[in-house]
C-alpha cells in the first residue's frame, strides 16, 4: 500500500510540477529512465537495476545549475524471493563546459535508502552517497531537452554505475 501512495504522489508531482516551472525562468524540471549497474561485491549478489527519477534545476548562472533528484531503482537477482531497491534523494551541480551548453560536468550528493527483501524477511537502511558525473544535454525546441549522463554512485557497499536518460522542460 505505501509502494503505491508514493507511486501516486510521485506521479502527481511529474504531471503537475511542470506547468508550475514554466512560469519562472530560472527553474526547469526533468523526468528519465535509469540503468543501473551495480560494482564489486554488489553485482555478485544483484543484477542490472532500472528505475525512473524526477529532477529540479536552478539556473544559477548561465553556465552552471544546481539541481535536487529524487528516483526510485529496482534490482533483480538470480535468486527466487530476492529483491533489492534503493530511493536515490540528492542534490549537487553541474556545470556546461563549452558557454552554448551541451556538455556538463558535475556531481551530487545526498542518501540512498535502500530495501533488501528475502522471502518474508526485510530490512532496510540509508546511506550517504556522491557521485561524479559527466553528460550531454541536447535542445529538442525552445523549452525542451533530451538529457544524457553518466555517474558512479559511491555508497558504501552497493556501488553502481548510473547511465541516464531523459527529458528536462524548462529554459
Amino acid at each position: 500500500m505505501k509502494r503505491i501512495n508514493a507511486g501516486l504522489l510521485m506521479f502527481v508531482c511529474l504531471v503537475a510540477l511542470p506547468a508550475m516551472v514554466f512560469g519562472q525562468g530560472k527553474i526547469a524540471f526533468g523526468v528519465g529512465g535509469e540503468l543501473a549497474l551495480p560494482m564489486g561485491d554488489f553485482k555478485d549478489a544483484y543484477n542490472t537495476g532500472f528505475g525512473g527519477t524526477g529532477t529540479v534545476f536552478y539556473h544559477l548562472m548561465p553556465r552552471m545549475d544546481l539541481l535536487i533528484n529524487a528516483g526510485y531503482i529496482t534490482y533483480g537477482s538470480d535468486l527466487d524471493d530476492v529483491s533489492f531497491s534503493m530511493i536515490p534523494i540528492q542534490a549537487g551541480a553541474r556545470y556546461f563546459i563549452i558557454p552554448e551548453g551541451g556538455l556538463y560536468a558535475g556531481g551530487l550528493v545526498g542518501v540512498h535508502s535502500a530495501k533488501a527483501e528475502v522471502g518474508d524477511f526485510s530490512d532496510s537502511e540509508t546511506k550517504f552517497s556522491f557521485a561524479p558525473m559527466i553528460g550531454y544535454q541536447y535542445p529538442l525546441g525552445s523549452t525542451m531537452k533530451l538529457d544524457i549522463s553518466g555517474r558512479y554512485q559511491f555508497i558504501s557497499d552497493a556501488n553502481y554505475f548510473g547511465i541516464h536518460l531523459g527529458l528536462n522542460f524548462g529554459k
